[in-house]
């Protein structure tokens, strides 16, 4: 997750663990039992997914979800509210302008769904066909939870760890084609996944295939508990 450079981002000194640095479990799945339609959802539709909390999106990058649209004529956006309805009501206010710069209007091409308990996030998960990573402050435990049901993860790694958890889980997954190299290549790849629909099945049975390469890996336990142990050797 840190960039070759990132020893010169901390005061501290960088510690850098094995792999990704984490052990996460793989999150036990429940069975697929409800259909877009009991989800509120079009059965016809491309389902981007956006998953991050409304403030980690910068007003810089709302043009991303339009210049999708405009070349995915049947895609639909979907963005989990805040537990503000102000922070809420300004994020929407926000994409209705960015869909209006380009002759759209986002309520035919997105919506806001409520908080979901975790079993019905999962079904969202498992019903969507993409999952757009956030630039800048990308996604973790969401990205792996989007990886657990399979979907094709679009990311762009920024300069800063914070924006490189997806970054690295699809290098440990080795994904590659789908991280991008700016923003441009982002909605690139956005676009293909959306209308080729062989690649974006292509790259949802990788992943099923390579799925326990991020999951309960032990090393980074493994390589933090070396640390502890070289510190104590010093202090004695």
């Amino acid at each position: 997750m840190e960039p070759a450079q990132g020893d010169n981002h901390y005061s501290e000194k960088l510690i850098r663990l094995s792999n990704l640095g984490i052990a996460y479990a793989k999150p036990s799945l429940p069975p697929q039992r409800k259909t877009r339609l009991e989800m509120g959802l079009n059965e016809d539709k491309i389902i981007y997914l956006n998953c991050q909390s409304l403030f980690k999106y910068l007003p810089e990058n709302d043009d991303i979800f339009p210049r999708i649209a405009q070349q995915v004529p049947n895609s639909h956006f979907i963005f989990i509210c805040h537990r503000s309805e102000f922070v809420t009501h300004c994020f929407q206010s926000r994409l209705s302008q960015a869909f209006n710069r380009y002759g759209l209007n986002w309520q035919d091409y997105g919506v806001m769904m409520p908080q979901l308990e975790q079993n019905d996030y999962f079904q969202l998960n498992l019903l969507a066909d993409i999952y757009l990573d956030n630039l800048s402050w990308s996604g973790g435990n969401t990205t792996l939870e989007a990886i657990a049901c399979q979907l094709p993860v679009v990311t762009c790694p920024g300069e800063f760890m914070r924006g490189r958890h997806s970054y690295a889980i699809l290098k440990r997954l080795g994904i590659t084609e789908t991280i991008a190299t700016d923003k441009n290549h982002y909605i690139e790849i956005a676009i293909r996944l959306g209308l080729d629909n062989q690649w974006r099945q292509t790259i949802k049975d990788y992943t099923k295939m390579n799925i326990d390469t991020v999951f309960n890996d032990r090393t980074s336990v493994e390589s933090l508990e070396r640390f502890y142990q070289s510190v104590v050797g010093e202090g004695k």
